[in-house]
């Protein structure tokens, strides 16, 4: 059975073309920024829909999913909000602090049967990602989270990203790591 996404904050489309790679067919990406539009339809072969995600329905979602496949539903919500350069200031005034938020509706409304999304990982000490989770969770989600080196698995960046797999077919996990880095 194929397994289709929508990738919600797609930007130029990392994520999109991660998930392509691993035979995921992405049908559309969601961004407010217009100028990742040619570097993601161009690179993916997907449509790019410029628009805030705050602003995107269920119905709109659905639509992109044919009949019997799996859905995904994935995200990678803007992460300045929750990096270690604005620890101690007010996010929460921030308009991309709630962003989880409107994922979290999103995945509500639509209920795929997977989802994935990242961050950097001090998101988990914020609560919007608290309950983030906790939403899952009472969908009835099987819920895994990790924080991840990023170099362990073949991405040329020193940095570690914060990673959460969801499924409402089963227990679900992320592979081990690709590469040993001494």
């Amino acid at each position: 059975m194929q397994i289709e996404a929508v990738d919600l904050f797609c930007g130029v489309g990392g994520l999109t073309a991660g998930l392509i790679k691993s035979g995921i067919k992405v049908k559309a990406g969601y961004d407010i920024a217009n100028e990742c539009r040619f570097a993601y339809e161009h690179n993916n072969n997907a449509a790019f829909i410029h628009k805030d995600v705050a602003e995107v329905t269920s119905a709109e979602i659905l639509s992109w999913y044919s009949s019997g496949a799996i859905r995904l539903l994935a995200g990678c919500a803007p992460c300045q909000p929750f990096s270690t350069y604005n620890q101690g200031k007010d996010t929460t005034k921030d308009k991309k602090w709630p962003l989880l938020y409107h994922f979290s509706r999103l995945i509500k409304e639509v209920e795929p049967e997977l989802v994935t999304m990242e961050n950097v990982p001090e998101v988990i000490r914020h609560k919007v990602y608290q309950d983030f989770i906790e939403e899952l969770q009472s969908l009835g989600y099987e819920v895994f989270s990790k924080e991840v080196i990023c170099t362990q698995y073949g991405i040329p960046q020193t940095r570690k990203r914060h990673v959460v797999l969801a499924s409402k077919i089963g227990k679900i996990s992320l592979i081990s790591s690709t590469h040993e880095i001494p």
